[in-house]
């Protein structure tokens, strides 16, 4: 029975290796299916949740965003609401206010006063107060320096050199007295140019052993003085140019450029570290002096005349020696050597999205001038700042998003400014992460208007402030002008002749402060205060007279609210406030002028300035379509808002030009900001004035230098172009003729970059 209901040994085998094949079979199959499913149902839900989280992300940067928005606002209104003058005139008295019994002079007082008041202020970070030393060389008050002129043993001309009261001798300083006598005879050297020197070669005059006379002017001081020592001659007599400077009476050598010349060309014995006010040492002195034209005249028409062909701007002609052999030039020069100490003060508030881009503001707090105008009120004005600043961050109002940098400079003064060993040690630093300088040397020098002088780039930024700043006089704003920009406008329109009544900003040129930071490290900088109406010419003032000036500071509160919201705008704005057009709008306007006033010379002698327009238009062109981007750009991407601010950091770096930079010279300076000839807010004056000197004297070494300039600047523009097109463009020199195809290609390079995740099912 058992037998029939089996199947047969064969049949049987066959069977279960056929249900053995499809039971692996379905396994694998249903395995299969189920790890697919799986799959999908992950990647479905990886999908979901990813485009969840991005949305979720944006929400969140979104919610962030508009909560630093309101930090932002709420911080402007604290500012608008909370700078007060009674505050400020009480900061300002503190730190005139000298303790006998505490230690150190005033000026360290004041800087440990300022390190207490950063600390409360509960600043991030607030330096000691270190001592720096200057050396400073003072026209000895007691004795004055001799010029005279002899005719073998008979004095024929003999004047007292008097030192000028503009410089005091600090008190309580140990000093060193500097004397030398020098007698030869004079070379007159013009301005002591490169072109001067190359004709005394022409004509065989050698400047060594004599002591050469150069009227001042066209070069800096500290050029001037270094090249005709540095030549050989055993003095320098430096007169002022009737046809450039107005007042003579504010010319003088000033103790740092001395104790900077007295370092290089003295004798090493007195440059030592420790001074003994008895020693006296005739080899010591160096023999420069500052002469009024009257005298120089009067050298001058004693002189042999060497040539009257050569004559660059001057109808004084290249002399040498007297005309009678037998008279010669003695001087006799009195000196004092001074170690001076100051004390720098440095506070900082870390930034809370950008902790490594600054914004730098920064003030002074003495004067080597024995009657500057008072200098105390802007610091004054700094710690009312830093107050409430201090307050916002305490009472978690708000965080900059960027780092606030406060700095007190102890000491400055024409032809010092401290500001340069310290932007110098901090050089790298400062090139890649400061994005402005915003300073106030003199907050309040007259009862006049408010004067701005700033990088093209700051100027709307500076104008749109003003706007929020009340107008500190009762009268202004009884006339219709409730603003301090309202002032301005009425005071300096940009143009009376049109109906837009913007105020005319002054181009930041010349020496400062911020000469360092601007003309060495390409930082966008700005200097403004209180001065008078119109340019009557300086003003002075003491500490004291400044009481009369802003008796109740209203005029110093102005300026505080002013500072503040300035460093509050370039702090904290996500995008920096930072404007390319303006930059544009400023270099076109020098072309202009100067093409208009130069244009039958260039044409005459075929100067190739139509490179310099073609490098203009490109870097006009590449404008354009950065600032279409910028206004189309998401201020919660914040890769690319860093990217573009930092194009706006760096495009004034790039302007700098800096390989046409005079090396030699203490005044650098900035080849598209700086004055010429022309003057009234027009740059290019290295040009300007190469312009100039070749419509005197069409040579062709003053042509060569102009087309070598002219490369420069071309380059300048080509580079600025560059460094604000889009960066693939700037790579492949792809050329985009609308900003309509710039929004298509953008968009295409958007959608082309997108995750795969995201791209929808085909």
């Amino acid at each position: 029975m058992r037998r029939v209901l089996s199947l047969p040994q064969l049949a049987r085998n066959t069977y279960n290796e056929s249900s053995d094949f499809v039971s692996k079979r379905m396994c694998f199959s249903f395995l299969l299916a189920i790890a697919l499913m799986t799959l999908g149902v992950g990647y479905m839900a990886g999908r979901v949740a990813t485009i969840r989280l991005i949305e979720q992300n944006a929400i969140i940067c979104k919610a962030a965003e508009n909560r630093l928005l309101k930090s932002h606002l709420d911080a402007g209104k604290n500012l608008e609401n909370n700078i007060k003058q009674e505050s400020i005139a009480g900061y300002y008295r503190d730190l005139n206010a000298y303790d006998p019994a505490g230690p150190g002079d005033l000026n360290y007082q004041q800087a440990a006063k300022l390190v207490k008041h950063f600390k409360e202020s509960q600043f991030d970070s607030v330096s000691k107060v270190v001592a720096s030393q200057v050396r400073l060389t003072f026209p000895d008050p007691k004795n004055a320096s001799i010029i005279a002129m002899l005719n073998g043993d008979e004095v024929v001309y003999r004047s007292p050199n008097s030192p000028s009261a503009k410089y005091t001798i600090p008190s309580g300083q140990k000093y060193q007295k500097l004397t030398r006598r020098i007698e030869g005879e004079p070379v007159y050297i013009n301005y002591g140019t490169a072109r001067d020197y190359d004709f005394l070669n022409k004509v065989n005059i050698d400047i060594h052993g004599k002591v050469a006379i150069v009227r001042m002017g066209k070069v800096p001081l500290y050029q001037q003085i270094t090249e005709a020592l540095s030549l050989g001659a055993t003095g320098v007599l430096l007169f002022h140019d009737p046809k450039s400077y107005i007042y003579t009476d504010t010319i003088v050598l000033s103790p740092t450029l001395l104790g900077r010349i007295q370092l290089l060309f003295g004798d090493p014995s007195a440059n030592s570290s420790t001074f003994d006010e008895e020693s006296i040492n005739s080899s010591k002195s160096i023999a420069v002096s500052v002469i009024n034209v009257e005298l120089a005249e009067y050298i001058l028409a004693r002189m042999k005349v060497v040539s009257t062909d050569y004559n660059p701007l001057s109808h004084y002609p290249i002399s040498q020696g007297f005309n009678d052999s037998n008279w010669k030039l003695v001087l006799d020069f009195n000196y004092v050597n001074v170690l001076h100490t100051y004390h720098n003060v440095i506070g900082a508030i870390r930034g809370l999205e950008e902790p490594d881009r600054y914004v730098l503001m920064g003030s002074s707090r003495a004067s080597l001038e024995t009657n500057a105008t008072d200098v105390l009120g802007a610091t004054a004005a700094m710690m009312e700042i830093a107050k409430i600043f201090g307050n916002l961050k305490k009472n978690k109002i708000w965080v900059p998003r960027r780092s606030v940098v406060l700095v007190s400079w102890g000491l400055e003064g024409d032809g010092h400014f401290n500001s340069e060993s310290w932007a110098q040690q901090h050089a790298l630093l400062l090139r890649e992460r400061a994005v402005a300088y915003l300073s106030v040397e003199r907050a309040v020098k007259a009862n006049g208007r408010l004067r701005v002088n700033c990088a093209p780039m700051l100027d709307k930024t500076v104008l749109e402030t003003a706007k929020l700043v009340p107008n500190p006089r009762l009268s202004e704003i009884k006339a219709g002008f409730p603003s301090v920009w309202d002032t301005m406008s009425s005071q300096n329109p940009k143009n009376p002749k049109e109906d837009t009544f913007e105020p005319r900003m002054d181009t930041i040129s010349g020496e400062g402060d911020y000469q360092m930071f601007l003309h060495e490290q390409g930082i966008p900088s700005l200097d403004f205060g209180y001065d008078t109406v119109e340019d009557s010419g300086p003003t002075s003032s003491s500490g004291y007279q400044n009481q009369f000036v802003d008796a109740d500071f209203s005029l110093h509160r102005a300026v505080a609210e002013l500072w503040s919201m300035l460093v509050w705008s370039v702090a904290d704005t996500p995008r920096l406030p930072l404007e390319v057009t303006r930059y544009l709008e400023f270099i076109e306007r020098s072309y202009a002028v100067i093409v208009t006033t130069h244009q039958k010379l260039i044409s005459n002698h075929s100067l190739p300035i139509t490179k310099l327009m073609a490098a203009i238009t490109e870097f006009k062109e590449s404008e354009i379509f950065f600032t279409h981007e910028l206004k189309t750009l998401d201020v919660t991407d914040i890769l690319r808002m860093r990217v573009v601010n930092d194009k706006l950091v760096q495009l004034e770096k790039v302007m700098r030009c800096s390989h046409s930079t005079t090396k030699n010279s203490l005044s650098l300076r900035h080849a598209v900001l700086s004055e010429g000839p022309l003057l009234n807010g027009y740059g290019f004056g290295i040009l300007q004035e190469l312009l100039r000197d070749f419509d005197t004297m069409s040579d062709d070494v003053t042509k060569s230098k102009i087309i070598q300039h002219i490369d420069t600047l071309s380059r300048c523009f080509q580079d600025a172009a560059l460094l604000i097109t889009n960066v693939v463009y700037s790579l492949t020199g792809e050329k985009i003729s609308s900003t309509s195809e710039l929004d298509e290609k953008n968009l295409q390079m958007k959608l082309n970059s997108m995750p795969n995740l995201l791209e929808p099912n085909k």
